[in-house]
Formats: structure tokens, sequence, C-alpha cells
């Protein structure tokens, strides 16, 4: 079917024109709108596909997979041709232009979201696709976004509308009502992002100090480039940019063909096309034969109706009825009839035409069906390609007028290029060099963007039947089966086979004598959709090719911890002159969601694996690949079905089939703690148990009571002591409210920008601005006041100026580093003569002397016991000025500022990293630094005293070295012992999960999302429908194979969900090791059975438990915290079971395991 197409595009000249005769367009919408079926016609246009075929084969989903899910994974493209009369020359005869549109078909669904980045990133127009039932949809929103980032001119394409008639039942003016509403609700969309978008472009400018002398002007005047933009997305029938149609039946229309079709027909001839389509889609009547056109009410008593209902979908109503609802018994004579009857009366038709048609319909079908019969004939009378085509090349801008006016900051090379080739990107200039690679004066420089990579099989690339080249072979960088090309679009020049270009990455620099690298000899390809390429010689600017050989043998390497992603990009722009600069693109801000570890079940193949596993992730945008210490190989990708389709490729195009071996999904935790009974009411009391408290329960429990100076730490505090034990740091670890963090990162933020706006360095902070912070903000700020005894301060913004004051650092994740005002003033600061602080064997905090205990100094015992006095009588704010300072404790003082101050914050950064329950990031604690012992030298001493320059610990050779590793591994281990001395909580992530679902299928779907503890957080109803679209929250773990249940619960009520990141952690508030004591808690809970790390259940069930299990999900007796940890830390490869029992242990292991 290949051969009719190929002899239209034959010549050079009729397959790639000049920029003004072409259009590059992508079809974006969500899911099960009808993008691939939209573009099954546009393509049966060609004659590539049959019309019949046309909307039920799929022809640009080449994959197994996609055709099997009925879905649209990677982002195809075909070259399509139309002839079209541009608008100045139609009333000149024969003055039709062959025009290229360049069709790009992207996937809808949330898992394959950034191919449609791809897609827009080398074109111009978007044709965005709503479904008339459904409406707006959250991805629908998404890419009506992201087509606003990239500057895209957009045509709406409202399908589905024949679900008016056939499913809902509408009458032609209810339909008309529901189709105009829809229109304002996009249209209110788009306004929003348009206006937005203008607001951030003016905050911008004023940030970066633009000045201008009309700046009053401009915020009560829009600019020309605003008023352009809202232009292009205001969607108004009248202008030709909303089609409404059915892409399944082939038929669509739009209201300018709507205007010329009535009037060339001589339904309405006292108005003139361009008359008519202004009141065509409106509250508008036509009066009849006096030419008037009258206001339309909706709720008048006449019969009338508005003319959009009258003359677009009365016709096409009238057949939908009269093939569906006529008595099939009377006779395919008496169905001719009727069609031929309307025909006539309703399109316009003489009655030789309407035979003719009728005839055209049944040739080839004895006796065809319904959905035959209504195909063949809408396409007929409605064409829906030849009204797309149309309004693509009518409305869509051209690649040298997109570059040129349109899409300036899409399009540009950042850094500002040499102005000649810069020049020539902007103007889409085309020209043949005869060197690609030099630089010549005469030429135009060749620029050429690489948007994304595919995989294909050599035989997929056609070849001519007189050519003698052979196919391309896959190089070392390839699988053995599979070659990888390059969807490119060149931007200016001529982009030849056979030659080599500079390879710029996406953020490559220009450095002074440096060249960027080249690229082997590329071949340049024709893509013909369905994964077929056709060879070119040459492809010149404002075209769309596929490019092969850019990533050659010799530019292939691997690192020894993975990729080198220096090497290898996924985006690559090519250019003739090594000055040139790259595409920089758009981060659509999507991460992947889903994570698994992958390695070969034999261990030779791991080579074969990473070279596989590179090949994937260029072919894939989405997919991330990440090779740990651990020698582990992470797959990330978007979801579910992104997983499981990377999963097959990477195992049969990639790794040549060899058996591959994945392990369960990855889910991310965090650690964190809670406030212990009365620590958040009375502070002196508290720090006075505090010493001779009873341990918690799992600080006894291996591994964690082998951690080491856990005997040295009680209910979040701990005595760290450095190594050499010249140094003891005593730290504090307590709760921390996101509220109370966002509160204080905003004020640190506006005091920045105070310091900034007046040039000098403000004491104070501005006030607190109370419509930004939470409603517990307060109440959650004065609890931490108390628990960390500065709760002296009612007034709650001198208590966050005062806690601010104290801050060393802080991270993403919500943690804080505090310093008490007695460690800055050197008040709890304290120096011991000798060469180590004082430090004792015994399991206990208070630092009393008892029998056969020997230490080392009595002065470090004294000042070990003043500092716990001043801790406890003080807190982080307390100045305790009536504590003796002597020259010991002011030579400390220095040696603590000069040498361990600035290891203070890499020790924080560390020791929560990776918390000590399963080694996963610490969130919403705050750290407090509450004192500091330091052994000095006598030599330090006298220096204060005599108060010469101190002498430093690394040039004294009296005592050891107290480097800043050392510091650091001692907060390190002071917050992971602090940590462990609390009561132990996890974290967990979320998705955000969007759906729609029928009223029958709701008490399926609650009953679900309870047992996988997920919340919904919106549940609308679809104007016109008994759909509901539904939002909620699940975490993460419980995410897995919650599609297909829910599918199996509610009968198949519910449409597949699309997730996405809830950047917002849940905590899990159960304790991890907590075990019924008492006799209520037994005959609530029953006896649990706790055998170190072994799984807690009850004593008559004492199964092993997953918490994904759906056996387990409504089991109140399983410690779902604990079971969290097991399985990290058993991933981890870290202490699971000490208990275990090796059984022959002599056995060695094999390679395969």
């Amino acid at each position: 079917f290949f051969l009719n197409y190929v002899k239209l595009l034959l010549p050079m000249s009729s397959i790639f024109p000049a920029p003004p005769l072409t259009r590059l367009v992508t079809i974006i919408a969500q899911v099960d709108h009808g993008k691939t079926t939209l573009a099954d016609s546009l393509i049966a246009s060609n004659g590539i596909i049959s019309e019949r075929l046309a909307g039920t084969l799929r022809y640009l989903d080449s994959l197994a997979e996609e055709q099997r899910r009925g879905i649209t994974m990677r982002t195809s493209a075909i070259a399509l041709q139309h002839m079209y009369a541009m608008p100045q020359k139609k009333k000149v005869k024969d003055a039709a232009e062959k025009m290229v549109i360049h069709l790009l078909d992207s996937p809808g669904h949330m898992d394959f979201s950034l191919e449609v980045s791809s897609a827009l990133q080398i074109s111009d127009g978007a044709l965005l696709v709503v479904d008339a039932v459904e409406g707006l949809c959250a991805r629908t929103h998404q890419v009506l976004r992201e087509a606003f980032l990239h500057e895209m001119v957009p045509i709406l394409i409202i399908n589905k509308v024949d679900r008016l008639c056939t499913e809902l039942g509408l009458s032609p003016t209810e339909a008309y009502l529901r189709l105009r509403r829809l229109l304002e609700s996009i249209n209110a969309a788009s306004s929003a992002m348009v206006t937005a978008g203008a607001t951030a472009t003016v905050n911008n400018s004023e940030e970066k100090g633009i000045k201008n002398t009309k700046r009053e002007s401009q915020h009560n005047e829009k600019s020309a480039d605003d008023q352009r933009k809202e232009a292009y997305w205001t969607f108004e029938p009248s202008k030709g940019n909303v089609v409404f149609g059915s892409a399944l039946f082939g038929w669509g229309l739009t209201i300018p063909s709507l205007a010329r079709h009535l009037y060339r027909s001589k339904t309405i001839t006292d108005l003139k096309p361009i008359q008519l389509k202004q009141c065509l889609f409106g509250d508008y009547k036509y009066g009849g034969g006096d030419g008037r056109v009258l206001k339309w009410k909706q709720n008048s008593d006449d019969d009338s109706v508005p003319m959009f209902a009258k003359y677009g979908l009365e016709p096409i109503w009238s057949l939908y009825h009269a093939i569906t609802d006529m008595n099939i018994n009377g006779g395919p004579s008496t169905i001719s009839d009727y069609v031929q009857e309307l025909l006539i009366t309703q399109h316009g038709l003489d009655q030789g035409m309407a035979k003719k048609e009728w005839s055209n319909l049944t040739k080839g079908s004895a006796n065809p069906n319904e959905m035959t019969l209504l195909r063949s004939l809408l396409q007929r009378v409605r064409p829906l390609s030849q009204v797309v085509l149309d309004a693509i090349c009518e409305v869509c801008p051209s690649p040298r007028e997109a570059s040129q006016n349109l899409r300036k900051r899409a399009l540009a090379l950042k850094p500002v290029p040499p102005p000649m080739v810069q020049k020539a990107v902007q103007e889409c200039s085309v020209d043949h060099p005869t060197a690609p690679v030099e630089e010549g004066a005469g030429s135009v420089p060749m620029v050429a963007h690489v948007c994304k990579f595919f995989s294909t099989e050599p035989s997929h690339i056609l070849r001519k039947a007189s050519s003698s080249t052979p196919p391309p072979q896959p190089t070392d960088t390839e699988a053995s089966n599979t070659i990888l090309m390059g969807v490119t679009r060149v931007l200016s020049g001529t982009l030849q086979s056979g030659q080599s270009y500079y390879c710029l990455g996406p953020k490559y620099q220009q450095q002074t004598g440096l060249t960027p690298p080249e690229s082997s000899a590329i071949q340049v390809y024709l893509i013909m959709g369905n994964n077929s390429l056709l060879p070119v010689s040459a492809v010149p600017a404002g075209h769309v090719c596929a490019v092969g050989g850019i990533y050659a043998e010799n530019n292939s390497s691997f690192s020894g911890d993975g990729i080198n992603s220096n090497v290898f990009t996924k985006t690559v722009t090519l250019s003739s002159n090594s000055k040139s600069t790259p595409l920089q693109g758009f981060d659509a801000g999507r991460r992947p969601l889903v994570k698994v570890n992958v390695e070969p079940v034999n261990a030779g193949d791991a080579s074969h694996l990473e070279k596989a596993l590179l090949q994937l992730s260029l072919a894939d945008a989405s997919v991330e690949v990440t090779a740990t210490s651990r020698g582990e190989r992470l797959l990330a990708c978007l979801g579910e079905i992104h997983l499981e389709q990377c999963l097959h490729d990477l195992q049969n195009l990639y790794f040549d089939g060899k058996e591959l071996r994945q392990s369960s999904p990855i889910v991310e935790f965090g650690e964190t703690t809670t406030w212990i009974e009365q620590e958040d009411d009375d502070y002196e009391g508290f720090m006075k148990n505090c010493l001779n408290a009873t341990p918690l329960r799992h600080t006894t429990l291996p591994p964690y009571n082998e951690e080491e100076g856990i005997k040295w730490a009680r209910r979040g505090r701990a005595r760290s002591l450095a190594s050499g034990k010249t140094a003891a740091f005593h730290v504090r670890v307590v709760p921390l409210s996101l509220s109370v963090f966002q509160a204080m990162l905003r004020q640190e933020k506006r005091q920045k920008t105070q310091e900034e706006s007046s040039g000098s360095i403000s004491n104070g902070l501005p006030p607190v601005d109370k419509e930004d912070t939470d409603s517990l903000y307060e109440e959650e700020l004065l609890q931490l006041a108390k628990a960390l005894g500065c709760h002296m301060l009612e007034d709650s913004d001198a208590l966050l100026c005062s806690l601010m004051q104290m801050i060393v650092a802080n991270n993403a994740n919500g943690n804080i580093l505090f310093e008490t005002k007695g460690v800055k003033n050197g008040s709890c600061v304290k120096g011991i003569r000798g060469n180590h602080v004082y430090f004792q064997e015994e399991n206990n905090l208070s630092p009393k002397e008892e029998s056969g205990t020997e230490f080392a100094a009595t002065m470090g015992r004294d000042k070990a016991k003043q500092v716990f006095k001043q801790i406890q009588k003080g807190g982080l704010l307390a100045d305790l000025d009536d504590f003796d300072i002597d020259d010991e404790d002011r030579a400390a003082h220095k040696l603590y500022q000069m040498e361990m101050s600035g290891s203070l914050s890499a020790g924080f950064q560390l020791g929560l990293r990776a918390g000590p329950f399963c080694e996963e990031p610490v969130h919403r604690v705050a750290v407090i630094l509450e004192a500091v012992e330091i052994a000095v030298s006598p030599e330090q001493v006298k220096s204060v005293a005599t108060e010469d320059a101190i002498e430093t610990r690394s040039s004294s050779q009296q005592h050891g070295v107290l480097s800043a590793g050392m510091v650091v591994a001692a907060i390190q281990r002071g917050i992971r012992c602090a940590l462990l001395s609390r009561p132990a909580r996890l974290v967990e992530a979320s998705f955000r999960m969007t759906l729609h679902s029928s009223l029958d299928g709701l008490a399926g779907l609650y009953t679900v999302l309870s047992q996988r503890r997920g919340k919904v957080l919106e549940d609308d109803m679809v104007e016109g429908t008994n759909l509901l679209k539904i939002t909620a929250v699940v975490p993460q773990a419980e995410s897995f194979g919650l599609g297909p249940e829910l599918l199996d619960q509610t009968k198949g009520e519910v449409t597949v969900p699309e997730w996405e990141k809830y950047h917002q952690l849940t905590l899990i508030d159960e304790d991890p090791f907590w075990i019924p004591t008492s006799l209520n808690e037994r005959e609530d809970y029953g006896d649990y059975t706790y055998d170190c790390f072994s799984t807690i259940t009850s004593a008559d069930n004492n199964n092993n438990i997953t918490p994904s299990s759906a056996k387990n999900r409504t089991n109140a007796n399983v410690n779902r915290s604990l079971l969290y940890i097991r399985q990290v830390r058993s991933r981890k490869g870290l202490l699971v079971d000490s208990a275990k029992t090796v059984i022959a242990a002599e056995k060695q292991r094999t390679k395969k395991r």
C-alpha cells in the first residue's frame, strides 16, 4: 500500500516543498478522546489506508502493545499531502497548491506524557481533541497548558458529537446548548492560562530590574504579543479554529465550511459566507426568505431552533436516525429511497448525484451493516479529513512564520549563537551548502534538533528496487536487532545524508579552544508512519525527518558506575557550525513514579544489560536509569503501564530476549518522630526525668541496640563522643511541624527581599503574613517553644524571630538545625584540661561515679555535671550567665568557633540523609545542639589568659588532631542515636488519582479505596451524564495493581486511573514496635508474636503478611509500619532477622543464585 504513496512523493520538490507550503502539527488530548482515530481519517485522505478501515485500523499505533491495549504509547509521525488554495488565491481557477503536513500523533495517557512534550517541541500547531460528552478532563488541562508553554497555535476539535445523539438522546437544540457550554468552559480555561502567563511575564521582568518608561501603560494595555496569544487561544467557531465532528464515522464541519456549503447549495442565498459565518454558531435564527437573522431565545414559546442546530446538526441527526431507526424488514429499497431523499432535501444533492452516492455506498457489500453505511455516507456528505486539513493549512503557521514571529522563545538557541546562525534559524533559511561541516561565508548553516529517539528494525527501512545500498546495521551501542533513530526538525539549511555534524547536548556550553563532538556519517529518512522509513538524500529546513547514525561505535562508553551521561543525551542539536548553541526546550515537570531494580539472571550478561538500558533510556525520554553504589540498576518509569512496556522492550528489543530479574516496585518512605508524653508541656520536669527514663523497647532489640553511642541516649537526647574522646556534643531531636518550617522559610525569603531592597542588613524580621500561615501554625509553634524551653515569649512573631536567629542550617525535607544561645555565646561550651573529656562505660546519662569506675579526670566529671545542670535549667534561648566561665571554657569556645562550627551543617545533612530504622531520609525534625565539651591543652588555656592568638589543635603536638571529619561523624552519630531513643514513625509518599466512574460503580470504588487507605478529595458530577469525576489520594505503597482491581470490583464501571505525584508526605501514625501489654490491649488485639524482625500478627494467624496483599488490607492486627521497615531493610541488604538459621552453610552459591 506504500507504492501509490511513494509515487506521489517521489519528486524532491514535492516531498519537501518550501517552508510556506509546510505545516507541522501534533494531535493532543486526553486518553480515549479519539486522537489516533482522527489520524486514521486524515491518513485515509492520502490513500494510504482504506476509508472503510479508517477509525478502526489505528494505523499509527505500530506496537503490538498499543493495539492490544487500545492506547497510544509512542509518538508517531507521518507526512501527508493536501491540495489547498491560499486565501489570496481562492478566486483564481486551479490556484490550489500542494501542501505537506507533518502530522504527529502523541499519547494521551499520563504515563507517556513526556512523549507529548517531545512532539510539541518540534511542532508549530496543535490539534486539541475534546470528547463532546466527557468535556475537559484533568489531562486535557495539562496538555492545554503544555501547548501554551510551547507557544503552539491550537485548533479545537470537538470529537464524538454523535454521542450526544446516539447515547444521550439530545435533540439538535439541546446538543447545540451543550456544545456552547463546553466551548465556554474551554475558553475560560485558556483565558485564565493566558492571563496567568502574561502576569508571570510582567513579574519576571520587574524582578530582573527591566525598566520601561511606559510602565504604567503596560499594566493598563496589553502588549501586542499578549493580544496575539489571546487571539490564537480564543476558540471562535467563526474563525475556523473549531471543528465539530466524529472521527469514528469520518464526518466533521467548521462554521466557515458550513457557511460556504449553505451558500453554494442555495439553502441560504441572502447572506454571503463571510456574513453567514458570523451568526451560524450563536443564539441566532434565520428569518426565512427576507434574509433577516433574528435573535433566538432559549425559553421562547415558538418552535424556532438556532441556526447551528438547524443547518449543522439536524442533517446529521436525520442520517443517524434514518439508518439506525429504520425498519430493516422493509427491504434495502426502502432504505435506499429514504437516504436518497435525505441527500436531496438536507444536503443539496440532485437526484442523479443522490443515486450515485447510494451506489457508491453499497458497492462491494451485499448487505452493509448500520455502522458501515453511516461511516460511508457521512464521509461523503461531511468529510472530516478535508475540513481538518483545510483548518490546519489556514490556521496553523508555516515553519518560517513560527520561527520569525510566533515561537521565538520556543525555537531560540541558548546561549545566543553567532548572528549568522541566529538569523538562519529565525528565517528558516533553506540552502544547499557544499560542505556542511565547513563554515563557508556563502552557505546557510544547517541546524536541526533531535527531540527524541526511537528504535526500529532494519526490515522497516524501505528501499527502492534500483537501490543496491544494504540497509544499515546496528552498532555496538545498539542491540543486535534494533537501530536507533532520532525524530528531527530541520531549523535551517539542509540536512544531508552521508555528512557529519556537530552534536550539541541540551546543556552544552561553548568553551574557548574546544570544539563540540562530531557524529558519524548520518543517514536521513522520511517518516511514513507505522515504523516505516524511506531513505532520502537531503531534507531542507521546515520539515521533520528521522536521522540514524548519530551515536556511533566510537562514541559509546560506559563508566564504572553506570552510563556516562556526558556522552549520550536524550535530545541533541545538530549543526554545521562549530560555534552554534543547542535548543534548550522545556522541562515538563514530570518525574518517574515507579522504580524497580533490574538485573540479568546470568551474571555474565551485565555489560549487555548496561548497553540495553542505555538504548532504552535514549529511546524513551521518560525513562531514568540510575546506578547505585550497591550495584543496583534502577529503572524508573512514569507509571505501571509505562513500566510494563519498558520491561517488555528492554527484554525483547534491546536485550535479545535474555532472562531478566526485576524487583518489586521500590516505595519511597521517610523517617520521623513524634512527641513524647509531657515533652511539650513541662520542659524542666521532662529534662529531669530524661536522665533516668527507661529506654524504649526497640533500643533493646538488634540491630538497633548495636548502634554506636546508643547507651548514652535517652528520650531524644544524646551525648556523642568524637573519635579519640577529645570532644563531646550534646544533641537533641524533636518533631517539627510542616507549617512552622514553611513559615520560617517564608520569613527568611521576606528578610532577604527586605535587605536587597534597602541595601543593608536588617536586625529584625518583617511581620508574619497571617494569610500564608496554616490554621494550626500558632498552636504548633507554641508546642515547639514549650518543648525547647522558650515559651516565655507569648507573641508568636517575636517567638518566630528568636527561633530563626538560632538557625544554622536546613534542608528540603523540612529539617532545621538550631544552635542554642548558650553555645553561641560560649556559656554551654566547656573546656576540660587534659587529653579527653569525661566518658563512662555504664548505661546511664547522669554523670555520677559508681564503684569500680575510673574517670579520666575529676574536672571532666564536674564540667559534665555542670553541662547537664545548664541544659536542665535553660533552653534554646536561655543566657545562663549565672554559671562560672573559666579560662578553659574560653579556650574551648574559641576552638569551637575556629575548628568545629563550620562542620555542623555537614554533620546535620549526613545525619538526616539516612535514618537509623531503615536508612530512609529523615523528614520534619528539629536538631538542637545544646552543649559542647572540648579537651584543651595548657598552652591553649594560657594563650587565652594572656590574650594571645590561640593555638589550633591541628598545630598542637600534645593532643590528638580533631579534624572536621571527626566533628561531622560525631554530629551524625549523635543525631542517629537521638532519633533511636525517640518513638519511631514513618512518612509515606502518595499519588493523586483521577478517574471517571458511573453511579453504579461507586460502591466498589469506595470499598477498594478504603481498603487501600485512600482518601477522596473531590467528586464532581460531569454535566449531562451519569459520570462522576473523582480525585483521590492513595499511598504509594498501596497504589500498585489498583487499576485492575478497580475494574474487577466495579465490573468495568470506572475508567483507568491516571496518576501524578502528590507533593505532601503523609504520617503513618503507628508505632512499628508496639505490642499489647495490658490485659485490655490483649483482649482488643490478641496475643501478638514478635521475634525480632519477624512479622507481627495475631497468634492464631501466624502467616507471612505483605502490606499490598488483599487478604490483609482489612486485618486490623497487621502492623504496616513494621512491614514497610522490613521490606525496605530487606531490599537494601540490611539486617532483618538476626535469629535466622543458615541451612547447609557449606554449600557454595552459584552465579545465578
